[in-house]
């Protein structure tokens, strides 16, 4: 799989991020301070769109996961790195696990703080809706690039 070989800053800070998101205790009292002060969720895929999100927005809707597993956490994997851009931007495969009420692949575009350190803008898709995903990550680069960054 070519895209295991895949690496910058922001692959390696999603990574990390996979035992903060599976630590419940870490996100009901942390969970904000994995993202920017600005931070914006926007969700694409079809069937559970939200409107975009500030970060206790993202950090609500997280919780209420747990709800939806019959009150056991989600477990989240990394499932894929996808495509990498630059130093600050990712799309990564992820899976989300729901006890009994089974689980849910999606991709998630991500661009991390200068520092890549927080998520700053994080972008949902459907699976199959790769090419709107790369399309994304490739505006947030030619963004970044422009602010000559």
């Amino acid at each position: 799989d070519m895209g295991s070989e895949l690496s910058n800053e922001a692959s390696e800070f999603a990574h990390r991020s996979v035992e903060l998101l599976n630590d419940r205790e870490f996100m009901v009292r942390n969970g904000l301070s994995m993202c920017t002060e600005d931070f914006i969720r926007y969700d694409r895929r079809r069937m559970t769109a939200q409107p975009p999100a500030d970060r206790q927005g993202w950090l609500d809707a997280m919780l209420t996961f747990e709800e939806l597993s019959g009150g056991q956490w989600p477990t989240f994997e990394l499932t894929d790195t996808l495509a990498v851009r630059g130093h600050r931007l990712v799309a990564n495969r992820w899976t989300m696990g729901l006890g009994e009420a089974g689980q849910v692949e999606f991709v998630v575009v991500t661009r991390a703080d200068e520092a890549v350190d927080k998520m700053e803008i994080i972008y949902f898709f459907d699976p199959e809706d790769m090419d709107d995903a790369l399309a994304e990550l490739d505006r947030l680069h030619a963004e970044l690039e422009s602010e000559g960054q």
